[in-house]
């Protein structure tokens, strides 16, 4: 690690041994070390018109879901910024409930988390 770390013109790790385990500090290159930047790509995205409060889509299309599923998707729509925790507690289950739930509407591609905000797809 060292030798790459140099022959990459960066600083040496430093390693720190504590009880059982180690820890190993990488350095970034300052700007002298890097002759051009780089630019970071936009993040920045419109979330779709199925995040508006007024915009609903029908239920009936989720026949195949289990209640709970469905009820986190009625939610989502009237609330997108809802929490795990919060969707717990209105639906009277865990976290963990919820959180099984959720990935299986992600997978399915149902809904996304875009920052803070769920969206249907």
């Amino acid at each position: 690690m060292i030798r790459q770390c140099e022959s990459a013109g960066l600083k040496a790790p430093h390693m720190i041994e504590s009880g059982l385990f180690f820890k190993i500090i990488f350095f970034k290159p300052d700007s002298s070390h890097s002759p051009t930047t780089r630019q970071l790509p936009d993040t920045t995205r419109q979330l779709p018109a199925t995040t508006r409060k007024n915009a609903k889509i029908p239920l009936n299309q989720f026949e195949n879901y289990p209640v709970n599923a469905k009820k986190i998707i009625q939610y989502i729509q009237e609330t997108p910024d809802i929490t795990r925790k919060e969707l717990a507690r209105r639906l009277g289950m865990t976290e963990n409930g919820v959180k099984y739930h959720i990935k299986n509407l992600t997978q399915d591609g149902i809904i996304k988390r875009m920052g803070k905000q769920w969206c249907l797809l």
